[in-house]
């Protein structure tokens, strides 16, 4: 008689989440905002939610940049941190100075950077994304769903058991310049 195969017990999530850009500032991703992409929930302390990820694999991000404005051009890029996470790492970027195509970029992480591995919730920085104001950005991620709600993020008001999709750089952040396009959010 054949034993059953190997089962996977955690529930993964394999998803694009996108973003806009209100900013074109140069912005730190940590590890938690890519585990938070697949949202949170308001806990009985209006200023607190509770992630639904716990760990996440980061496959991909695109950014796609709005075309530039006469006599200018549009840049976007992400650069890396290293396994070391003390050094930046390579860095992926395009520019445009059409007034009819964006700038555009896919990045994979580099082998041996932060971002390649399993991230977890520490906020330990994995990249530096630079997208002007209204950028297009995806996150290509699957997230490890939580069995228990242990990682808590603080935002500025939630309401208790209601689902919110946390800004690309929320963790950590007193600004976001990256929110989700399209779903429940707070700051």
């Amino acid at each position: 008689m054949a034993k059953p195969p190997q089962f996977v017990n955690t529930v993964q999530i394999r998803k694009t989440y996108r973003y806009t850009s209100t900013s074109g500032a140069s912005t730190t991703i940590v590890d938690a905002d890519i585990v938070s992409c697949s949202g949170a929930m308001g806990t009985v302390t209006n200023s607190k939610v509770n992630l639904t990820g716990y760990t996440a694999k980061l496959h991909k991000i695109s950014v796609w940049t709005p075309p530039a404005s006469q006599g200018a051009a549009a840049t976007c890029s992400v650069q890396w941190y290293n396994s070391t996470g003390a050094d930046l790492g390579p860095e992926v970027s395009d520019t445009s100075n059409s007034v009819t195509m964006p700038a555009k970029l896919s990045a994979r992480p580099p082998r041996g950077s932060l971002a390649s591995f399993w991230l977890g919730t520490a906020g330990t920085p994995i990249l530096v994304l630079v997208c002007p104001a209204g950028s297009i950005i995806d996150i290509d991620a699957t997230v490890q769903l939580a069995t228990v709600a242990t990682v808590q993020v603080t935002v500025g008001t939630a309401v208790v058991g209601t689902p919110y999709w946390l800004a690309l750089d929320q963790v950590g952040a007193s600004t976001q310049h990256y929110v989700p396009v399209g779903l429940p959010t707070t700051s």
